[in-house]
Order: C-alpha cells, then sequence, then structure tokens
C-alpha cells in the first residue's frame, strides 16, 4: 500500500450524529478486519455549525476511543477540498448527495450515498470473485483491487441496483432514485428517541457491509504490494 492511505468522507447535514456515527463504525470494521490506519476517515456537514456539538445519543451508541474522538473534533462544513482529495464519498441521505455533486461537480465518481455504496460495492466485489480477476488491472500504480479500483467498479455498476419504488404509485418504475437509499435524520423529528432508533438500523447495516467491502479490497492490495 502507498505511504499515504486514501481518505474515506462521510457527509451529512450538521456532521453532528449520522456522519460521525458511520465514520466511527466503519474505522471499527476496519480494526475488526485488521486494517487499522489502512484508510483516513473525514466527517463533514453541509450546513455544520461549529460551535453545535456532538449529539449526545450518537455518543452513546460508539466506544469509548470513538466517543473521545468525536468529542476533540467541531462540527466540520463540507468543502470541495475535502471531495476533490476523498477517494471515496459517502452522502447520507439523497438531498446531501446532490449538494456534494453541486458543489464538486468533477468528484461526481466517486460521490455516492450511502447506502448506494455499500450495494454497489458488494456487488462490485462479488462479480470479481466470480470472474476470477487476479490480473491485468493496474490503477494509479497499484494492484488490482485496491480502493481505487473498487470506486471505479462502482461508479460503472451504478445501473445495476433494482428499482425500489417510494410507495403505491401508478408510474413505480420510473422511480429509480428512492427514499431507500436514505439515511434518516433523526433531528428532523420531534420524536428523536424513536427516529435515532430508525437511524442506526439504516445506517449500521450498510456502514458494516461497506467497510467489509472495503477491507477486501484493501486486504488484496497490501498482500499484493
Amino acid at each position: 500500500m502507498g505511504s499515504v492511505p486514501p481518505l474515506i468522507a462521510f457527509v451529512c447535514q450538521a456532521n453532528v450524529c449520522r456522519s460521525r456515527l458511520a465514520a466511527a463504525f466503519f474505522k471499527r470494521g476496519l480494526r475488526e478486519a485488521g486494517l487499522e490506519g489502512a484508510a483516513r476517515v473525514a466527517t463533514a456537514g453541509t450546513h455544520a455549525l461549529p460551535d453545535r456539538g456532538c449529539c449526545e445519543w450518537a455518543l452513546a451508541n460508539v466506544d469509548q476511543d470513538d466517543r473521545r474522538a468525536m468529542l476533540a473534533d467541531d462540527p466540520t462544513p463540507v468543502t470541495a477540498q475535502l471531495l476533490d482529495d476523498a477517494s471515496l464519498c459517502l452522502g447520507l441521505d439523497r438531498e446531501v448527495h446532490a449538494a456534494l455533486i453541486r458543489l464538486s461537480p468533477p468528484a461526481r465518481p466517486k460521490i455516492f450515498t450511502l447506502k448506494e455504496a455499500a450495494a454497489l460495492a458488494q456487488l462490485a466485489i462479488a462479480d470479481n470473485s466470480s470472474r476470477g480477476q487476479n490480473t491485468d488491472f493496474d490503477w494509479r500504480g497499484g494492484s488490482e483491487r485496491d480502493l481505487a479500483w473498487l470506486v471505479v467498479e462502482m461508479d460503472a455498476a451504478r445501473g445495476w441496483l433494482p428499482v425500489q419504488p417510494d410507495g403505491p404509485r401508478r408510474f413505480r418504475r420510473s422511480l429509480t432514485w428512492s427514499k431507500s437509499l436514505d439515511v434518516p435524520d433523526a433531528h428532523d423529528d420531534t420524536r428523536r428517541a424513536v427516529r435515532h432508533q430508525i437511524t442506526l438500523a439504516e445506517l449500521q447495516p450498510a456502514v458494516v457491509s461497506l467497510a467489509a467491502s472495503v477491507a477486501s479490497a484493501l486486504r488484496v492490495a497490501d498482500q499484493q504490494v
């Protein structure tokens, strides 16, 4: 692997809850895969306010080390520079996803919603394994299955995801982008205790799946260097 690990950015609206939880769970997934430090992780918000602080519920759902890290950082506004520097940019919902593309159009191929990225990465890894491709791919001087390779494959596979309509409507098949790609923002509802549980139920499986796919790509790259 290179001397500078790739950067993965998680972005929500306020950078006080969803993006921080996602980053904490992602780093935990890499640690459990024996790849701690194999990727750098950043968080930001499209409407972040530096003096807002971190969501107490989010703090209560991470381990002590991640809690300290979350408390050490103020909410950070997302910048075009962050998106340009990152190897993979993950918006927690479609509204954030669209805002990121508007902020840095050239970064569009590496910008996904979290749940979209989790599904596409899993498909890309499975497809690569089924085809038995272990050679003939050199991306940025690295091995075949590294993060850059994975993001390229994810971008190419966007059309693979099945249509999942928001609800019963007359023209369901036209609803390619559905709410199923969103991790709901618990802070948009007064019933925050209930909404936070829904947020966690939507967020955690997607992050666990994505971390496993990224770990698979990074592990193969590390073994081939």
